[in-house]
């Protein structure tokens, strides 16, 4: 009995001890299916961002938040900046004005129109991304003596579509949505006690603090990281979030027109502002370009500061090379619901098509564009970056990219001229020159072709009489003398008659005439009728 107690109790400790283990086996699958989940995850979530990744490894990158309503070249006024560092984690943002002291030399025109010296915050002066981002990191390298591998420049609407896709979140005590954090946070920083040093200096904390928290909101909710590194892709791919060597090279080029707002003193008003850039291009004669460029700036904002206020500044425009390369600085000011205009006029000798011009905005500036190209008229466009129509391009869309290239090739006309209207005329309807012309002329005819024509050596035009309703009477009357007037396209031919035949039918022939493409007239009949 003892014995058979003991061998159950063996039996049932093997048991237990299977059990455990495959409870062990259980917790271990379980962490295994965890973990390749988790790195699975992973690389889901960090795919679309994977080229920025090994540049964010080792070193310093200096973040620079930029604010676009508030525009300058390199894609707004600095708002907050910082460091991020992953080995070890450190993670710092400031304010703009903790830089207050040291200054940078002279301000560049047109800051020199506000301020006589540069300071940290005034640095991105150019639109070239690449040097902008190399002038802020010399000298936050100056002041703190601090390493940076690399420079990020954010603007604000992707902070704004980064916190939309969190939903509502809180800020100092205010519940908030993404589209909302604008307003939120400039009401914040000018609703202070201007007569206090410390409130100035700390007045833009809390716009210094929103990165803390919607990184600390996004970590919790893993769900819409695959939504937000797919925003950094597409925000890096058109240079709203800027990293050397990762983003695109956004610079002028030689044959840009570019428009660039300087925002000197308007406050957050730059959002309201809409700007309309026109370029209406027409190739009045062959090869003979007329260039009209139409500049319109609309305060669409009301009186609700600090969102909309009174706007300070200037718009600097400029021309491409093959127009001079003209560069013009207009300065202005806008109270809400104003707006102005400015107006240039260019002439442009030779192949429109080879240039390939193209249109610029600085990072974070919004321009509305109105684009028509006419060509000379029997061309075509054969293929084009725009919407089409026979001779007649145009475009008319807000400019999304930061550049639009308008390239461009042609079908030379291929048709024959043709008439589009003959008749006989009296001689007491001619101008003066006219009637000492066709003077000794007693049969006219004017002639229309559907575009300009020249008139060949061997020109020469016959009459046929039909004997239609005089059938008594048969006479051919003669080419005396024809005149082709200054539009190219209006031919007046005289004849010399013995005798009239009023309501008689007459055909017309002529030969030697040809389009500016060397496309012959087709030799047909036409019937005038002397009435």
């Amino acid at each position: 009995m003892r014995f058979f107690l003991f061998v159950s109790k063996l039996v049932l400790m093997k048991k237990v001890k299977k059990k455990e283990k495959c409870f062990f086996k259980k917790i271990i699958r379980v962490l295994l299916y965890i973990v390749v989940f988790i790195f699975l995850y992973g690389i889901v979530v960090l795919w679309p961002i994977k080229t920025v990744i090994p540049k964010l490894l080792t070193g310093n990158q200096l973040i620079l938040f930029t604010n676009e309503n508030e525009a300058r070249p390199c894609g707004g006024f600095l708002t907050a900046f910082g460091t991020v560092s992953l080995f070890p984690f450190e993670f710092e943002l400031k304010n703009v004005y903790h830089f207050e002291k040291p200054s940078f030399g002279k301000t560049e025109f047109p800051l020199s129109k506000v301020a006589p010296t540069m300071k940290f915050w005034d640095l991105g002066t150019t639109s070239n991304l690449s040097m902008c981002a190399k002038k802020f990191q010399m000298a936050y390298e100056e002041v703190t003596d601090l390493d940076v591998k690399n420079v990020i420049l954010v603007d604000f609407e992707t902070i704004e579509a980064v916190a939309t896709l969190l939903g509502t979140f809180d800020i100092e005590g205010e519940s908030v949505q993404g589209r909302a954090l604008f307003s939120l946070l400039s009401r914040k920083a000018a609703n202070i006690d201007r007569h206090d040093e410390t409130a100035l200096d700390n007045r833009k904390k809390v716009a210094a603090n929103v990165g803390k928290t919607l990184i600390k909101k996004g970590l919790r909710n893993p769900l819409v990281l695959l939504e937000i590194t797919r925003l950094i892709r597409d925000r890096l791919e058109k240079g709203a979030l800027f990293m050397e060597d990762i983003s695109p090279n956004i610079e002028k080029q030689a044959n840009d027109f570019s428009v660039t707002e300087w925002n000197l003193g308007g406050g957050k008003s730059s959002r309201v502002l809409k700007k309309n850039f026109k370029i209406s291009a027409r190739e009045e004669s062959l090869g003979e370009w007329e260039i009209v460029v139409d500049f319109l700036v609309e305060h669409q904002g009301g009186e609700n500061e600090p969102i909309s206020q009174f706007w300070k500044g200037g718009f600097e425009i400029q021309f491409p090379s093959f127009l001079g390369g003209q560069n013009f600085f207009v300065e202005h000011s806008l109270k809400p619901g104003e707006k102005f205009q400015k107006t240039f006029r260019e002439k442009y000798i030779g192949d429109l098509s080879e240039v390939s011009f193209s249109i610029f905005r600085p990072r974070g500036q919004k321009l509305f564009l109105d684009v028509s190209i006419a060509l000379f008229p029997e061309k075509v466009f054969e293929k084009a970056t725009f919407e089409t129509r026979d001779g007649l391009g145009h475009f008319f869309s807000e400019l999304e990219e930061v550049r639009k290239i308008f390239a461009w090739t042609e079908k030379l006309d291929q048709n024959a001229p043709f008439v589009t209207l003959h008749e006989v005329i009296k001689k007491e309807g001619l101008t003066k020159d006219l009637k000492n012309i066709f003077n000794e002329s007693s049969f006219l005819a004017e002639i229309h072709f559907n575009e300009k024509v020249v008139l060949k050596p061997s020109f020469s035009a016959i009459l046929f009489d039909r004997d239609f309703e005089n059938t008594k009477i048969t006479e051919h009357p003669q080419l005396k003398t024809y005149k082709l007037l200054s539009d190219n396209k209006t031919l007046i031919i005289g004849f010399s008659q013995e005798v009239k035949q009023l309501n008689e039918r007459f055909y017309l022939q002529l030969f030697g005439i040809e389009d500016l493409f060397g496309n012959q007239y087709l030799t047909q009949k036409r019937t005038l009728i002397p009435r």
